[in-house]
């Protein structure tokens, strides 16, 4: 199923002449995922990005092909960490939240826990990704409750739950994908 939403983002991709080359990665990086058993995870963006994201020996690698910008919070420590590059390893624990930037790039936002949207408003293209996604007015006591208003642009949610609660709204023009 996983590589079947690939080939999916690939045929969407090829119609559009400046993404040849990351379809052309893409397919390249499919093969080595097949090859060697890896895993990976699909941002759709403007463009194709492939984020290589994995834990071993107690680090998490993430790996950004196409270079970017990697920042990571650390809830435990209270710290944030940001790298330019195309790969970095990070001491892994399950509440990580990492968000991955480019040029003319969607953001994605992953967390190895829940995400909590509350009291935001989303005006621009972004992706947020975790086991466990809550939108709505009330949704968790750690920010102040407030709606949720997706504005403008395309918000993606993906993970195995998408919660969707009172104090959501989204307006005409808005575009809502859930586990794209």
């Amino acid at each position: 199923m996983f590589y079947e939403k690939i080939i999916t983002h690939i045929s969407d991709a090829i119609s559009q002449p400046q993404c040849l080359q990351s379809v052309t990665k893409t397919l390249q990086l499919l093969f080595l995922s097949v090859l060697y058993q890896t895993h990976l995870v699909l941002v759709t963006t403007l463009c194709l990005i492939i984020v290589s994201f994995s834990v071993v020996n107690g680090f998490a690698h993430i790996t950004v092909p196409e270079g970017g910008k990697i920042s990571i919070y650390n809830p435990i420590t209270g710290n944030i960490n940001s790298y330019d590059g195309s790969s970095i390893q990070y001491p892994y624990n399950s509440d990580l939240h990492i968000a991955i930037t480019g040029h003319n790039k969607v953001p994605l936002i992953i967390e190895t826990g829940t995400i909590f949207i509350q009291n935001e408003t989303i005006a621009e293209d972004v992706s947020f990704e975790a086991q466990t996604i809550k939108v709505g007015s009330n949704v968790t006591t750690a920010k102040p409750n407030g709606e949720v208003m997706i504005s403008s642009g395309i918000t993606r949610l993906k993970g195995n739950t998408v919660e969707l609660s009172s104090g959501t709204t989204i307006e005409i023009g808005a575009q809502l994908e859930i586990n794209y």
